[in-house]
Protein backbone atom coordinates (compact mmCIF):
# COMPACT_ATOMS: atom_id res chain seq x y z
CA UNK A 1 0.00 0.00 0.00
CA UNK A 2 2.97 2.31 0.53
CA UNK A 3 3.70 2.45 -3.20
CA UNK A 4 0.16 3.56 -4.02
CA UNK A 5 0.26 6.20 -1.31
CA UNK A 6 3.54 7.55 -2.64
CA UNK A 7 2.18 7.62 -6.18
CA UNK A 8 -0.94 9.52 -5.07
CA UNK A 9 1.24 12.02 -3.19
CA UNK A 10 3.36 12.61 -6.30
CA UNK A 11 0.28 13.04 -8.50
CA UNK A 12 -1.27 15.51 -6.05
CA UNK A 13 1.93 17.56 -5.91
CA UNK A 14 2.19 17.67 -9.70
CA UNK A 15 -1.48 18.68 -9.93
CA UNK A 16 -0.95 21.44 -7.40
CA UNK A 17 2.08 22.74 -9.28
CA UNK A 18 0.22 22.70 -12.60
CA UNK A 19 -2.72 24.50 -11.00
CA UNK A 20 -0.44 27.20 -9.61
CA UNK A 21 1.21 27.65 -12.99
CA UNK A 22 -2.20 27.86 -14.68
CA UNK A 23 -3.36 30.56 -12.25
CA UNK A 24 -0.23 32.64 -12.87
CA UNK A 25 -0.47 32.26 -16.65
CA UNK A 26 -4.16 33.15 -16.74
CA UNK A 27 -3.79 36.19 -14.52
CA UNK A 28 -0.68 37.44 -16.35
CA UNK A 29 -2.30 37.20 -19.77
CA UNK A 30 -5.03 39.61 -18.73
CA UNK A 31 -7.77 37.03 -18.33
CA UNK A 32 -10.27 38.00 -15.70
CA UNK A 33 -10.30 36.10 -12.45
CA UNK A 34 -13.79 34.82 -13.22
CA UNK A 35 -12.61 33.10 -16.41
CA UNK A 36 -9.49 31.82 -14.70
CA UNK A 37 -11.57 30.28 -11.92
CA UNK A 38 -14.08 28.84 -14.40
CA UNK A 39 -11.28 27.28 -16.43
CA UNK A 40 -9.68 25.71 -13.38
CA UNK A 41 -13.05 24.42 -12.22
CA UNK A 42 -13.70 22.79 -15.59
CA UNK A 43 -10.24 21.20 -15.59
CA UNK A 44 -10.77 19.89 -12.07
CA UNK A 45 -14.16 18.42 -12.98
CA UNK A 46 -12.71 16.74 -16.06
CA UNK A 47 -10.11 15.11 -13.83
CA UNK A 48 -12.50 14.12 -11.02
CA UNK A 49 -15.33 12.60 -13.06
CA UNK A 50 -13.31 9.67 -14.45
CA UNK A 51 -12.00 8.97 -10.96
CA UNK A 52 -15.55 8.81 -9.62
CA UNK A 53 -16.52 6.42 -12.41
CA UNK A 54 -13.58 4.14 -11.58
CA UNK A 55 -14.43 4.21 -7.87
CA UNK A 56 -18.08 3.34 -8.49
CA UNK A 57 -17.08 0.48 -10.81
CA UNK A 58 -14.64 -0.84 -8.21
CA UNK A 59 -17.33 -0.66 -5.54
CA UNK A 60 -19.78 -2.54 -7.77
CA UNK A 61 -17.17 -5.23 -8.43
CA UNK A 62 -16.53 -5.64 -4.70
CA UNK A 63 -20.25 -6.11 -4.02
CA UNK A 64 -20.60 -8.95 -6.52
Amino acid sequence: MGGATTLMNIVQRIGGALGAIAVVVLTQTGASYRWAFAGLLIIALLKVLPTLAIASRREAMMRS
